[in-house]
């Protein structure tokens, strides 16, 4: 599936357009992309992006990351998780499916962003701690997964 959008700032908001999926997600500013961060985006955008569209799974595919389904989500209703070395030695985004679409797809390209941007392996990110959003690992990974899901 591909993923496409507008990114638009707006003062303290950042919006995004899921294009022709239904809703826009209001999601507060999490701070301006750091030097490494916006060197990584460009990096990952120049060699994953094709006609202005970025396809998630391919990006996976291409570096050995495994998807798989988050397990015991009744739980904690946690939306994914990224773990370095999976128990096939691979490194492992664990996604929840009971999501809507959209979230899964932001899911992804957050763990893609903890991936990416060395954070290593992260605990199971409940929607508590994604609100929460206090470590700096989070807030990098969640501007890395917008700036990866908007940029066309």
């Amino acid at each position: 599936m591909l993923i496409s959008g507008n990114f638009n700032i707006i003062r303290n908001h950042i919006f995004y357009n899921f294009g022709t999926t239904s809703g826009i997600i209001n999601l507060k500013r999490t701070g301006l992309l750091s030097a490494y961060e916006k060197i990584m985006i460009q990096n990952v955008l120049e060699t994953y992006i094709s006609n202005n569209k970025i396809n998630l799974e391919n990006i996976c595919r291409s570096e050995n990351i495994i998807l798989k389904e988050m397990p015991d989500t009744d739980y904690d209703n946690a939306l994914g998780q990224f773990v370095l070395q999976g128990s096939d030695g691979n490194p492992t985004i664990y996604l929840n499916t009971k999501q809507p679409v959209k979230n899964q797809w932001y899911c992804i390209a957050r763990q893609l962003g903890h991936y990416f941007l060395d954070h290593g392996s992260v605990e199971r990110e409940t929607q508590k701690v994604i609100q929460e959003n206090k470590r700096y690992h989070d807030k990098s990974a969640h501007r890395f997964a917008l700036a990866i899901l908007n940029k066309c």
